[in-house]
């Protein structure tokens, strides 16, 4: 049981037994109450991401890749490993193997159907047979269907399907005057041909169109019509594809696709329409496209939003025939732009115990008897699937004792009403240290790091805009050693917040990190202005500008023997090293994947012999830039390499285990700052380096799976998990969920 809720049953206990103890029993007229009969329940928070069942093409996502310059045909593609936009062998038509919907929500068949032409003095067409404009009301009679116009005559009686069109077959729209369609609307209007039947006891109504028609009745139901038009296209694809491959009967709501058809209106030649011109063009922009892998058509499934990653399809739908293990096309994709109203969600949904088991009992086989009445849940454990985050099983612990075990994560979500599967329980406390921008989020983490006047003895500037990042990340072992931290500018001002913030701090010393083109002049002067003793640290670039501050850290008092050292291409890498460069002094110099710059090799030959510590594996820096570096430093290679075989998460967990091991940090509190974006890190890497506390990343949305078993796995160690910036860098959700994973 959690140790939170084990405190809050012995608050509970201890709080009855000093009520009783406070009223004598004659104040209290009632039988004496057992033990066993004051019930504490644990409490169940589930927080989570994204909306849907989460496998495919996830809507949210396709618009965030639209607005930044895919096209549809791309988006629809990606979200498909393996596959590529093709034309499938045949088309579906109206008169060829056309595409039927059944137009009841509750895939129903009523007691009778009104249906009549779309516009006024039209006429349909019953069997073959054109009749007047009417409205015409078939109702079943036995085996067949009797069809009689608005003045109550009977106009024919039919067995078998019945086939309604319009006068000139095509150009047709027909309308349903009873309520229909995925919304119980009355009065919508409908392209193609209706086929009615006997079935059950009432008839049946079916909407038989062509596929283009079809489209153009779903797409701006499954994605708004005011999205880009380059995720409309996607979702165009993605709809044609998923409908290609059903056979049958299609239903108008989520069980298939939602299809609303052309139009409605009580007044037939005024139309409220449910089509758009937005979403038509991209459905006729892209006739013909089909989601493609080894020459057949993929069904392809899709989602609201995915909370930053989708899912493998067997994660979420067990038993699945095409498992992404076999089938590429099924396998989750990372979703780095998905930011829909559910990523994560606004609010918990909040149970306790026996009102968790009434839920999930009838749900669940082998539940005990008495679950959800007698027995309530005492705990359940996640078995999560990395890197998407989506939940595949779940143990239930029985307030007896029992465990049911294996319960899927989608038996979860449909008993409890969650939005996807991507849930996360009783999350563990953690504290943020955020402000509603990076440069405001700087101050914070200063705030926290020197709260007292005098506590700082120099201030560090960098450029905060991420073209910049090279300079930042180098310049956390300089406010290291300076013993201040690292504040951030634009490159032709200097924030107020930021300029206050130096003022409070009342330091002797600026070091501004990095040349006129990353910090102006102009700024210079401001910030000399507030401190006047204001040092410009810099090179002819961003290798050279590392190089720079290693030596300004060297005349600073820093030992230099060892050096740490990072690719100065990209920066995941670089800030996991910061934030050892700023907790040790080890200065940090920026390497090409190829290449090592020649201010480099300078600063490293002006060491006698340096030991290494290389961040990034050889994908980012080769094995042969190891062997130059090695001869570089005199022979001497590196004593460690992280990030061999893993990604920036895994790099991050295994630098953090090292700075506890090897470097006398402290695992009570650990730092997590985003693996998205670098300017947390940044301040974060000089935050966890002055308090000799490790640092890891994460993925914003969910966490990251070497972040999650790092937690798990130094649980009896932490007693704080402290998260840098705000919910749009890493989500509610997900800090809690990695707290949840620490205590």
């Amino acid at each position: 049981m959690n140790h939170t809720i084990r405190a809050k049953i012995r608050r509970v206990a201890r709080a009855a037994v000093a009520a009783l103890m406070l009223f004598p029993a004659t104040v209290l007229p009632i039988t004496p109450v057992g033990a066993d009969t004051i019930q504490a329940y644990p409490s169940f928070a589930f927080k989570g991401a994204g909306y849907g069942h989460g496998i495919g093409l996830s809507q949210y996502g396709a618009k965030g890749f639209a607005e930044r310059g895919r096209t549809g045909q791309w988006i629809a593609a990606y979200y498909f490993p393996g596959t590529a936009i093709g034309q499938a062998p045949s088309e579906r038509t109206l008169t060829s193997n056309p595409l039927n919907i059944n137009l009841d929500k509750a895939k129903n068949a009523r007691s009778s159907w009104q249906i009549r032409p779309g516009y006024t003095g039209a006429k349909l067409k019953i069997n073959g047979e054109v009749l007047p404009d009417s409205t015409y009301t078939f109702t079943r009679s036995g085996s067949a269907v009797v069809v009689k116009n608005s003045a109550g005559t009977q106009v024919g009686s039919y067995t078998g399907d019945i086939t309604v069109a319009y006068e000139n077959n095509y150009q047709a729209l027909l309308q349903v005057v009873d309520k229909s369609g995925p919304y119980d609307h009355a009065y919508v209007k409908y392209r193609g041909w209706f086929i009615l039947s006997a079935n059950g006891s009432g008839v049946k109504l079916v909407n038989r169109l062509s596929m283009q028609d079809y489209l153009k009745g779903v797409v701006p139901r499954e994605s708004p019509a005011s999205w880009h038009i380059e995720a409309l296209k996607a979702q165009a694809i993605a709809a044609r594809s998923y409908a290609y491959n059903s056979t049958g009967e299609l239903y108008c709501t989520t069980s298939s696709q939602v299809y609303n058809g052309h139009s409605k209106g009580s007044d037939r030649d005024a139309l409220d329409m449910h089509e758009h011109p937005n979403s038509n063009t991209a459905v006729d922009e892209t006739n013909a496209q089909y989601v493609m892998y080894g020459g057949k058509v993929v069904q392809t499934f899709f989602h609201s939003s995915s909370g930053g990653h989708t899912a493998d399809i067997e994660t979420v739908w067990s038993g699945t025939s095409e498992p992404s293990s076999l089938y590429p096309y099924r396998k989750g994709v990372d979703d780095p732009y998905c930011v829909g109203p559910y990523d994560p969600w606004p609010s918990p949904v909040t149970l306790d115990g026996m009102q968790l088991a009434q839920k999930i009992a009838p749900k669940v086989n082998s539940a005990p008897t008495g679950a959800g009445s007698s027995i309530y849940v005492r705990s359940m454990n996640i078995d999560r699937v990395w890197p998407s985050g989506f939940a595949r099983t779940v143990d239930i612990t029985w307030s007896n004792n029992a465990v049911s075990r294996g319960v899927t994560g989608d038996t979860v979500r449909s008993a409890l009403g969650l939005r996807s599967t991507k849930f996360f329980l009783n999350g563990g406390h953690y504290t943020r240290v955020s402000a509603p921008n990076r440069y405001e989020t700087a101050v914070k983490v200063s705030q926290a790091a020197f709260p007292s006047v005098g506590d700082a003895k120099a201030a560090v500037i960098v450029n905060g805009a991420d073209e910049r990042f090279p300079d930042a990340l180098t310049a956390a072992g300089l406010a290291g050693v300076a013993e201040g931290p690292v504040l951030l500018v634009q490159g032709g001002s200097v924030p107020q917040v930021v300029a206050e913030e130096i003022r409070r701090l009342q330091v002797s010393k600026l070091y501004v990190v990095g040349g006129e083109p990353a910090v102006s002049e102009s700024v210079l002067s401001s910030l000399a202005g507030i401190v006047p003793d204001t040092e410009r640290v810099a090179g002819v670039d961003r290798y050279g500008t590392g190089a720079a501050v290693a030596h300004k850290m060297r005349s600073l008092g820093a030992v230099t023997d060892d050096v740490l050292i990072a690719s100065g291409e990209n920066w995941p890498d670089a800030a996991i090293a910061a934030a050892v460069s700023a907790g040790t002094g080890r200065p940090l110099l920026l390497v090409r994947k190829d290449e090592v710059p020649a201010a480099t090799i300078e600063a490293l030959t002006s060491l006698t012999s340096p030991r290494m510590v290389v961040f990034g594996g050889s994908a980012v820096i080769s094995a042969a830039m190891r062997h130059r570096l090695t001869s570089i430093a005199g022979g001497t290679a590196p004593v460690k390499v992280f990030g061999e075989g893993g990604n920036r998460y895994n790099t991050a967990a295994e630098a953090a285990k090292w700075c506890v091991s090897d470097l006398g940090y402290r695992m009570s509190n650990v730092y997590v700052s985003s693996g998205e974006t670098f300017v947390d890190a940044v301040t974060g890497s000089s935050l966890a380096g002055k308090n000799k506390n490790p640092m890891v990343l994460t993925n914003n949305k969910t966490p990251s799976g070497p972040t999650a078993a790092f937690f798990s796995a130094n649980r009896a160690a932490i007693n704080t998990v402290t998260i840098v910036g705000g919910p749009g860098a890493i989500t509610d959700p997900c800090a809690s969920a990695l707290a949840g994973y620490a205590y």
